[in-house]
């Protein structure tokens, strides 16, 4: 049973932002956090730390929710993983529909003018009330031997744009899509790994590298052409080419639980365009 709590606001953010979809440098460009002034005392010593806590309230997130594509009523549990079609709950991502509204970030702090903090790295919305501030603490905050998945390590580095940089040592749904991708244009050419002269390929580094696996292509050696996309929405792409023809092979549009659902699914419900022509 859902429980209701008042929790009052400390003060407020202004910043550059207005809207979720405002191009902003938040990491980069100095905004402010301003406290009311009757709590101006329980600012005393937040200037002796570099980085600040600063927990505040969502109070446009319905605006979020239009703007992504959600009811504003809508319960958000389940969200697509960035650049990879499947799906993760609330808790495990960064994803701004937090179900009790409360947003978080670590700021650096440039520098303290009475109730008013200049700080880096704010990423809340401009008017967000302020619920809380506390001190980062690198002895008691930091774990430099902390795990994440590393599809987010990826999507939040250059990695991105050079997997060649990382260690594949794993196989996840968006790998899967590019493997039976590549197995099925290779049948339609009736081809056998290595064959294909070359391939374009639209989509992310883990499809092109699930292509790779399969077709022998690369962008390595030359043979692929990639176009990295980062945008939801936007359609995977293959066109592989052979001596006379090429396939092209699109990925319908959907989530998927995981790589064993990509595996056993009819080609018919996986692949929205499977087409073969002559060159």
């Amino acid at each position: 049973m859902d429980k209701t709590y008042t929790v009052k606001s400390i003060g407020s953010v202004s910043t550059k932002y207005r809207k979720f979809n405002d191009k902003c440098d938040y990491q980069n460009d100095i905004n402010q956090i301003i406290i009311d002034d009757k709590y101006e005392d329980g600012l005393l010593g937040t200037e002796l730390f570099s980085n600040l806590f600063c927990i505040y309230y969502q109070h446009l997130q319905d605006d979020w929710k239009t703007f992504a594509g959600y009811s504003e009523n809508e319960q958000i549990l389940k969200l697509p993983l960035t650049r990879e079609p499947t799906c993760r709950g609330i808790f495990s991502k960064r994803s701004p529909a937090r179900p009790a509204k409360l947003g978080s970030c670590i700021v650096t702090l440039v520098k303290r003018e009475g109730c008013v903090l200049y700080v880096k790295g704010l990423d809340a919305l401009d008017g967000s009330p302020v619920i809380d501030l506390k001190p980062y603490v690198p002895q008691f905050d930091a774990f430099p031997l902390a795990t994440a998945p590393m599809h987010w390590c990826i999507s939040q580095t250059e990695m991105l744009h050079s997997s060649r940089s990382i260690h594949w040592d794993m196989v996840n749904v968006t790998m899967t899509l590019g493997l039976r991708a590549g197995i099925k244009a290779m049948k339609l050419l009736d081809m056998s790994r290595g064959d294909p002269s070359s391939a374009c390929v639209t989509g992310s580094a883990f499809f092109a590298h699930g292509i790779e696996a399969a077709t022998g292509c690369s962008v390595i050696k030359g043979t692929m052409q990639l176009t990295e996309t980062e945008a939801a929405g936007e359609q995977w792409v293959l066109t592989l080419f052979g001596k006379a023809r090429q396939a092209e092979i699109i990925i319908r549009d959907a989530v998927y639980s995981g790589a064993d659902e990509v595996i056993s699914l009819n080609d018919d419900i996986l692949f929205e365009k499977c087409d073969v022509k002559d060159i």
